[in-house]
C-alpha cells in the first residue's frame, strides 16, 4: 500500500489499519496512573516562562503535578489546549502546552509526573548519573579513536 501525506494517497487506508489493529489488540492507556508525557515542542514565552507542548503518553496529567523532564523539574501552573481554554486535566494521548517548568525542555524528553520534590530530586540524580556515565564513554571512544584511527578506516 503506497501512502503520502502530500498527495494523500493511502491516508483513509493508513488510519483504518491503526484503529483496526488497536481495536484488535485492545491498546489502551491507563488513566489512573502517574502521567507520563513526551515533549514535542518548547519555547520561552516572555510572559509566561518555559512552556512546553506535550502529548500524554499514559495517566492523566493535572495541573499542580510535580514533574521530572530530563534534568528539569517543576510544578505545572497551568495547562492550555490547542483551542487556548485552560484545562485542570489531561488524559491519556491528550496533546496540551504546559507551564510550571524551571527552564526550557528539550524536544523529545520524557516528562514524568512524580509524587514528591524529594522523588524528583532523586530521578534527576540519577539521570545525571547515567548521563556522566554516557559522557565518559563518549570520551573513552574518542581517545581511543584519537590513538587508533585505523580502527574506523580500517587502512593501515
Amino acid at each position: 500500500m503506497a501512502c503520502s501525506a502530500v498527495t494523500k494517497q493511502g491516508i483513509p487506508d493508513l488510519l483504518d489499519t491503526i484503529l483496526l489493529v488497536a481495536d484488535i489488540h485492545s491498546f489502551k492507556a491507563n488513566p489512573n496512573r502517574s502521567a507520563v508525557a513526551t515533549v514535542i515542542e518548547s519555547h520561552l514565552d516572555t510572559a509566561l516562562g518555559p512552556l512546553a507542548t506535550v502529548i500524554v503518553n499514559a495517566g492523566t496529567l493535572h495541573v499542580a503535578d510535580i514533574c521530572v523532564c530530563g534534568e528539569i523539574t517543576g510544578k505545572i501552573k497551568a495547562m492550555i489546549d490547542d483551542k487556548a481554554r485552560s484545562l485542570l486535566e489531561v488524559p491519556p494521548s491528550g496533546p496540551v502546552r504546559i507551564s510550571g517548568l524551571d527552564t526550557v525542555a528539550r524536544v523529545g524528553d520524557i516528562l514524568q509526573v512524580v509524587p514528591s520534590e524529594r522523588e524528583a530530586k532523586i530521578l534527576i540524580s540519577a539521570f545525571q548519573d547515567v548521563t556522566a556515565t554516557q559522557q565518559k564513554r563518549s570520551f573513552a571512544d574518542l581517545e581511543f579513536l584519537q590513538f587508533h584511527p585505523t580502527a574506523v578506516t580500517g587502512v593501515r
